[in-house]
């Protein structure tokens, strides 16, 4: 039952060391500064659709404050023409508008609590990825003498024209030396 057991534990060691060598590590870097990326710009999305939210609260506080001031204005006018019936029903409306201007101002501080959270934790991915940025491209520059550059399908041989000076002048050798001896 040993022998089974070690065979099987060889065998799933293989198969990851299989697939560790299958994986394109510079791929992978590129795929998870990608998803970074993206992820920064969704938390920058919800913070700027929670700031149009604060901003839409903040305004119609203050329309409804507005509100509020024109009916005091009104009840004021009603009590001066001793008309009682009228001022009840503009307090009753007062209440109302007051009641719902709490609210927003109470929904506004949680929105306001929210776009902070979300400050915070887009400050916290852009600087995750400004430390982490220099070092996946000081990473993705150096070369592993493992590898060639033909598996990584996105860099070029870089050629000198030194290099194509020098295997110019060689093939010119060999055509001058082909032409003059046919």
């Amino acid at each position: 039952m040993g022998m089974i057991s070690r065979f099987m534990r060889m065998f799933k060691a293989d198969l990851h060391g299989v697939m560790d060598q299958m994986e394109d590590r510079k791929l992978l870097l590129r795929q998870s500064l990608r998803e970074m990326e993206e992820e920064m710009d969704r938390t920058a999305d919800k913070l700027r659709g929670q700031q149009i939210i604060c901003g839409r609260q903040i305004a119609e506080s203050e329309r409804l404050g507005q509100e509020i001031e024109r009916l005091d204005q009104d009840i004021a006018m009603a009590f001066a023409k001793e008309r009682e019936s009228i001022a009840r029903q503009l307090i009753r409306r007062k209440i109302g508008l007051s009641r719902k201007k709490e609210t927003l101002e109470r929904s506004s501080i949680i929105c306001n609590q929210e776009c902070d959270r979300l400050r915070e934790e887009l400050a916290g991915q852009e600087e995750n990825f400004q430390r982490i940025s220099p070092l996946a491209a000081a990473y993705l520059k150096r070369s592993d003498p493992r590898e060639f550059p033909w598996d990584d399908p996105l860099v070029e041989p870089v050629i000198s024209d030194e290099e194509v000076e020098l295997a110019f002048l060689k093939h010119q050798d060999i055509y001058a030396v082909q032409g003059g001896a046919s």
